[in-house]
């Protein structure tokens, strides 16, 4: 059975391109009786058919418990399946400037994609393990493993800048 995200996409559209304007507060749900899991299904239907039609290279779920990813795999693969992208469950995400550490800090992501991004992913990676391990991590090492996955998350110049300056 296919999933029909017309709706939910052109929610998640339209909140993306009216600037200060978000369907939902951080990581929260819209209301109090949507229950958690629904929730990141929502959310990973929605980011499975952004990347199915190319708007995005590579998205993320939500950061969530080991637990809670256990009990959403197998719904989260197929709808994934049904969108015609790939995932990637990610216990030890990529941590640069992007992002503050806690939010992926001991938690799974599922890295949604398709074609050979994962592979850049996780290269880049392993880039970043290599710079740490000849002790080149410096300044300008980490503002380009952040650079490069704000580029694989398809965000646009002014968004890397402005999380970069957050973290």
């Amino acid at each position: 059975m296919k999933f029909n995200f017309h709706l939910t996409s052109l929610l998640l559209l339209t909140s993306l391109l009216v600037p200060g304007k978000a369907l939902f507060a951080a990581g929260e749900p819209a209301t109090k009786d949507i229950d958690l899991r629904s929730y990141h299904l929502g959310g990973i239907a929605s980011w499975s058919e952004v990347v199915s039609i190319g708007i995005k290279k590579m998205a993320l779920s939500s950061a969530m418990s080991e637990e809670e990813m256990d009990e959403l795999l197998e719904a989260a693969q197929g709808i994934a399946m049904n969108a015609e992208v790939s995932t990637y469950r990610e216990s030890n995400f990529l941590a640069t400037d992007l992002f503050p550490l806690s939010a992926t800090q001991d938690k799974h992501v599922l890295i949604i994609y398709r074609g050979n991004i994962l592979d850049d992913y996780l290269a880049l990676k392993k880039r970043k393990g290599e710079l740490l391990g000849v002790d080149k991590y410096d300044a300008a090492a980490r503002k380009e493993i952040a650079w490069a996955l704000g580029e694989l998350l398809s965000y646009p110049e002014t968004k890397i800048n402005q999380l970069l300056s957050r973290n």
